[in-house]
């Protein structure tokens, strides 16, 4: 039970961390260029 509660676990942080790595780039480099679309 122990193991199992800590792969679900694992397996929660996991998704949030790719969310995070896969979202953060592209939210940040989309905004950066949009930001100099609107500026520009």
């Amino acid at each position: 039970m122990h193991w199992w509660g800590t792969s679900q676990i694992f397996k929660a942080w996991g998704l949030h961390y790719l969310m995070l790595v896969l979202l953060i780039p592209l939210n940040s480099g989309e905004g950066q260029v949009e930001r100099g679309v609107f500026e520009a």
